[in-house]
């Protein structure tokens, strides 16, 4: 997590604590098939690209964000996320990392094992997927 500091409309993020760490959510976001593809195995994409709105302040420089910002991608694709700009990556397949990974991190903390077929339901079904996606993660 990164300290910030406020001045008037700025947003100023100095520097970064250790990021939290959960091996039982990156467990469990194994279980789960790719957000984009929904394939199997996957890979927990950390999201790079801060975001206020959602509370993620961003990463320190050669560390990963903490876990609860990891999302399922298989492979190929967590390759490409990484590869270019991770946020147009994801504007192309219509998908807020940010919202996906709250709410995904959230049936994790509240259900547990238990909330396991409520988010694969929700990644099948493609309800992370918003073809009304406007800038909101810019």
């Amino acid at each position: 997590m990164a300290r910030v500091a406020y001045h008037g409309n700025t947003v100023a993020y100095g520097k970064a604590t250790a990021p939290v760490k959960s091996k039982g959510f990156l467990s469990w976001l194994h279980s789960l098939p790719c957000i984009v593809s929904h394939v199997s195995p996957v890979e927990a994409a950390h999201l790079s690209t801060p975001n206020e709105h959602y509370g993620h302040l961003g990463r320190a420089k050669g560390r990963k964000a903490s876990d609860c910002w990891a999302l399922p991608l298989s492979k190929e694709l967590h390759d490409k996320q990484h590869k270019g700009n991770e946020m147009r990556f994801w504007r192309s397949h219509k998908i807020n990392p940010h919202h996906a990974a709250v709410v995904l991190h959230n049936i994790y903390s509240t259900q547990g094992e238990d909330g396991l077929p409520h988010a694969q339901q929700m990644i099948l079904r493609g309800l992370f997927v918003k073809p009304d996606l406007i800038g909101e993660t810019e």
